[in-house]
């Protein structure tokens, strides 16, 4: 039987978008990282969504969050800066941010779809671009 592995991200740096979700798949990574040992700079469009997931963050490892919207390229490139001035670097992206319309395929706007591939492909592209 092995021992799991602790720390793991020991001295990394991670950023994880769309991480303000109470019950979302960014929150818990961006969770899972600190408790593993990574500085983590969080995003999200919603300020309190942001304040609260850092202030749960900062009661395990260092963590900064930062409200910014994936598709804007000039806000994630700050965000990329301002995680690599907080914390020295930047070792771990997770683009987590996205969204879903529970709409028919038929009933989908075209403003619908445009909004759903901007954050969703666009968002992860500049993301990672800034990165």
């Amino acid at each position: 039987m092995s021992v799991p592995v602790r720390n793991r991200f020991e001295g990394k740096v991670a950023l994880v978008t769309g991480a303000g979700s109470p019950r979302g798949i960014g929150r818990a990574t961006a969770l899972a990282l600190a408790k593993e040992g990574a500085k983590v700079t969080i995003t999200d469009i919603v300020a309190d969504n942001v304040k609260r997931v850092v202030s749960e963050l900062t009661e395990i490892n260092q963590a900064i969050g930062e409200v910014a919207d994936v598709r804007n390229k000039d806000q994630m490139v700050q965000v990329v800066e301002r995680t690599k001035e907080a914390f020295g670097g930047l070792d771990i992206l997770v683009n987590v941010a996205g969204l879903t319309r529970p709409t028919l395929f038929l009933d989908v706007s075209e403003e619908e779809y445009d909004l759903v591939l901007d954050v969703n492909l666009k968002g992860t592209f500049l993301t990672t671009q800034a990165a």
